[in-house]
Order: structure tokens, then sequence, then C-alpha cells
């Protein structure tokens, strides 16, 4: 039973989709919209807390819009010059969207397929609650310190509640497993949020082995971990983590695709493009696959001749596209973080 000090409002009945429902609320309750809340159902005999978002919130019940028509006079003033009474004056509906009661068995949501009776008392879902179920983590209950698991990444905490009251974990197996994108408009966060999860999967409860590709320098902070207690583990265990500059790392260019090589290359014309590709389809063909730009301009050369005015505008000795192209590649950053 719902504890009667714990409720924010109480069902009013079924809203417009079959999933919501809506509710009433005093102004003293401020619920926002985006809010977690709970109701009690039995399910095979067994009390569950069914969880529900809220959507929507607006205002029913209030001052009489004449006492608003002043801007000069608050409409306060204008209730106690008139006798009329304030308090307890708001009241809101608020409508909400079913999420499911945590199934124990399935470790996931399912969904109770009835709504809550008109009169249901509804409460503000515990934060524990919350942390245990909105990540999908597999626990065998609906409220677990989500702290003691290994192999969670913890990312930050809900915004509609107080800063670090409900924080959310989620599994890194989860998205270490398959491929995972973090798409926002700029500035919005994503590289932050990205070294979040960097640092939380090389923390001594998951040991993650991870080569992070910087191209702009974003997470020269990386090494800094290494000493940092919150890092190490009670076996000695400690992130290691090697970085790689320019100058220490090399591509061959018969790893590269035709692509990446006119990419490079400054507006090579037709004619050279033409040239390019034939010697590198010719070289592609070859058994070895460790060739580079010296057996690529032979082989140019082969093809069409020494003389060849494209071919010598690609191969010459110190002003030539290709003898120039490493020295035209754009400046890239790359670690690689080993654990």
């Amino acid at each position: 039973m719902t504890d009667r000090s714990d409720v924010v409002g109480t069902v009013a009945g079924p809203g417009d989709d079959p999933n919501e429902f809506v509710f009433v609320t005093p102004s003293d309750k401020s619920i926002k919209t985006g809010e977690f809340i709970t109701y009690t159902v039995s399910v095979e005999g067994e009390p569950r807390s069914v969880f529900a978002r809220v959507t929507n919130r607006e205002l029913i019940r209030g001052l009489p819009e004449g006492f608003l028509a002043d801007p000069e006079v608050g409409p306060e003033t204008v209730a106690a010059t008139l006798g009329v009474p304030t308090d307890d004056t708001e009241l809101y509906r608020l409508t909400a969207t079913v999420i499911g009661y945590y199934d124990t068995n399935m470790t996931t949501f399912a969904n109770p397929r009835q709504l809550p009776d008109p009169g249901t008392p509804l409460s503000i879902a515990p934060h524990q609650q919350l942390e245990t179920v909105l990540p999908n983590l597999g626990c065998e209950t609906d409220s677990t310190d989500v702290t003691t698991l290994d192999g969670v990444a913890h990312i930050g905490w809900l915004l509609n509640r107080p800063a670090e009251a409900t924080n959310l974990h989620i599994p890194i197996e989860e998205f270490a497993s398959t491929h995972l994108a973090i798409l926002a408009s700029t500035g919005s966060g994503k590289s932050y949020t990205a070294s979040v999860l960097i640092e939380e999967m090389m923390r001594p409860s998951s040991r993650a082995s991870l080569l992070v590709f910087d191209p702009h320098g974003e997470y020269d902070t990386l090494a800094e971990m290494q000493g940092e207690e919150a890092f190490q583990g009670a076996d000695g265990y400690e992130p290691s983590i090697e970085y790689y500059d320019p100058e220490r790392l090399r591509v061959r260019i018969s790893e590269l695709e035709i692509g990446d090589v006119m990419a490079i290359l400054d507006n090579p014309s037709n004619r050279m493009q033409e040239r390019l590709s034939t010697a590198w389809r010719a070289m592609q063909r070859q058994e070895s696959r460790t060739w580079g730009i010296d057996e690529l301009i032979a082989e140019m050369e082969r093809i069409y001749g020494d003389d060849d005015a494209s071919v010598g505008a690609l191969s010459g000795d110190s002003d030539g596209r290709l003898n120039g192209m490493i020295s035209s590649i754009p400046k890239k950053t790359f670690r690689w973080t080993r654990l």
C-alpha cells in the first residue's frame, strides 16, 4: 500500500491514448514534465510498482482572470482586497504515459495492460528504483545499489531532479559489443559524452582495451588518469596509455584506397587521375601488398613511358604530386589507449 505522505497526485481517469492517464495535483507538489511516477498494481497476486512518465501539465484551477487584468497590481493584492483566499488555489491536470512494471524474470519492462483506476494514488518514483530499471541492467530486483555492479558506466543523472540525485549507469557490454553513434548538434557535448564513456570503461571494474582516433586533439587529457586513485585497482591495476603523434605514425600507400590518394593530391588533372588509376589497378593485381610510392611511379612509367608529362608531374623528384603527398596529409593525432 502506498504511504499517503508520499502521494503527489490522484488518478482522474484515462487519457486520449491507450497507454495514457490523467491525474490531478496541487501546485505545491510542483511535478515537472518528464518526471517519473509510480503506482501499485497486483500482478499474479504480487504487488508491482508500475512506472509512468509525465508528458503534459496544464492549469485547471487558479485565480479568476479578472485578478490578472492589471499588470501593475499583483493578483494576490486583488484577492486580499476582495477577501478571497489564495491558499491552495491552483490545481493542475497532468498527463502520464505508462512505461510498465519491471519484470524480474525477464529483467525488463512488461506492460500491465491496464490503466490505473480513478482515485489511485501516485508517488514520485524512488531514485534507486529508477537507477535500477531505466538502463535495463538485467538486475533480479527492481531496486539495487547499481554502484556495486561491475561493467557499468556512470553517464550522469536525470536533469529533472536535483543534481546527482538519480544517477544513471549503462551496461558497457550493451554498447561496446555493437556499433554506437553519439548524435547531437555542434557544442552540445558529444565529445564530452564520449570521454565519459572512455573513462568509465578504463576503471578497474571494466578494464577495457581502447583504440581512440583523435584528429582534433580533444582527448589529450586521457594520460592524466594514470596515477589517479579512482582508476587504480586493489590488485595493482591502472590504465596504461600510449600516445602516437603524427611523426610516429606511418601508413603504407598500398593500404589506402585510390579515392584516399585522390583526396590527398592537390586537384590532379583528368589525365593525371587516369594514369594514376590505371597504375593503381595494375599494382593491386600484383601478389605483393607492400608496394610503395616508388613502385607505383615505376608502374606508371612502364605503362606510359618516363617522358609522359602527366606522369612526370606526379613523380617529379621534389615537387611531384606523389612525392609531396606525405607532407600534404593533414596532421592527425592518434591515441592508443591500452589496458
